[in-house]
């Protein structure tokens, strides 16, 4: 995701955070295991739809003028990535978007707070699902999680995210779908 305008820190996926130290997955609790994997997005029609709608609804109470141009922006900056690619170093789970393979996340089982400027980045694993939380200044702030749900035939990889700003009146909630991607064989 591209991080520009209104919820330019939501997207913040270069800050390298703290993490659990772990050498392996067999390290890691059962729940993070089942991260592993290089994840596509599955229903982008949907999602995409339903992102617009998101958009269009927490823009609503804003002046015309400003509602279209907030619109473009937001549009832009809360673009998906395609691919997440999540697996384990040395320093524990890594969470990393194809459109900036070098921004990583890494989510650790204590909260890891990371400042620059007037933006803020906390980062940990909850309940057993990595989540980063973030402030842009006094208007905007906002989380993502990375959820594992049980698809028809497989795992869905729903990445949520929720954004407050002070000057839309309501918060955006939006969600992608993501499937694990094959492992080529042999």
């Amino acid at each position: 995701m591209r991080a520009r305008g209104i919820v330019a820190a939501s997207t913040v996926m270069g800050v390298v955070c703290a993490a659990a130290a772990a050498s392996g997955p067999e390290d890691l609790a059962p729940q993070l295991q089942a991260y592993i994997g290089v994840w596509v997005r599955s229903d982008r029609q949907r999602d995409d739809l339903a992102r617009a709608a998101e958009i269009d609804r927490a823009t609503q109470g804003l002046p015309l003028l400003v509602r279209g141009i907030a619109r473009v922006v937001i549009r832009r900056s809360m673009r998906p990535p395609e691919r997440y690619v999540i697996r384990v170093d040395g320093e524990g789970l890594q969470i990393a978007a194809d459109d900036d393979p070098e921004a990583v996340f890494r989510p650790g089982p204590e909260a890891a707070e990371v400042a620059s400027g007037d933006e803020t980045v906390t980062t940990r694993i909850a309940a057993g699902v990595p989540e980063k939380a973030w402030r842009h200044g006094e208007n905007t702030h906002g989380s993502t999680r990375w959820r594992l749900l049980a698809g028809d035939d497989d795992e869905i990889l729903t990445v949520e995210e929720e954004v407050h700003d002070r000057r839309m009146g309501v918060p955006l909630d939006i969600r992608t779908r993501y499937r694990r991607q094959p492992v080529a064989g042999p």
